[in-house]
């Protein structure tokens, strides 16, 4: 139904936007402790509310890793966060930048030329307000080569290990990651990381 969306494997409901559900010929009704979502085929979605936002509450066991997309402008950006004001997605201009800071005296670094041959990772937080179901932080792992982005949100920075070794699991069909790239902050340079 939906097409350009974001696989976030660790979150456990999915966002919608109303607009492009209605644009690709769904209708949705918004009624007092009744909120619907039907696709042009006739099947019917419950929309659960929770605070302002509504979730869908679909599973879909069959899931394709492969399906991401890697660079969004800022109205795209808005779509997929539910609508949230342009001042908060700007906010997250680091996270999508990977806190690069420019300096002219280090060579560049050649890109990568097979896929989970080089990976970028970050994590972003604490979000404000907390997010729902209690995550604080959204760990980011971006392939090098096929720009795929990876999201998984925990509740605290010393979920971080746990967070890349499923982010291991998930790429081993595809391959071996050979090599994970951080900014150093203290969630990557711990203990439990040193393994890797």
């Amino acid at each position: 139904m939906l097409e350009a969306a974001l696989y976030i494997p660790s979150y456990p409901q999915d966002m919608f936007s109303v607009k492009a559900a209605t644009n690709n010929g769904a209708t949705v009704t918004f009624k007092q402790g009744c909120n619907i979502l039907t696709h042009k085929d006739g099947t019917t979605f419950n929309i659960k509310e929770q605070g302002r936002l509504y979730y869908l509450n679909v599973v879909d066991e069959e899931i394709v890793g492969d399906r991401v997309n890697a660079v969004y402008d800022v109205h795209t950006w808005h779509e997929i966060l539910g609508h949230c004001n342009f001042e908060d997605i700007l906010k997250l201009q680091d996270v999508v930048k990977g806190k690069f800071v420019n300096s002219r005296s280090r060579k560049l670094d050649a890109k990568a030329t097979t896929p989970l041959e080089l990976v970028h990772t970050d994590l972003a937080g604490p979000i404000n307000p907390v997010a729902k179901d209690g995550f604080k932080y959204a760990a980011t792992f971006t392939d090098d080569y096929s720009g795929a982005i990876f999201v998984y949100f925990i509740r605290n920075k010393g979920d971080t290990a746990l967070v890349l070794e499923k982010f291991l699991a998930d790429c081993a069909p595809y391959g071996k990651v050979k090599c994970i790239r951080s900014d150093n902050g203290s969630e990557f340079t711990g203990m439990l990381l040193s393994q890797y």
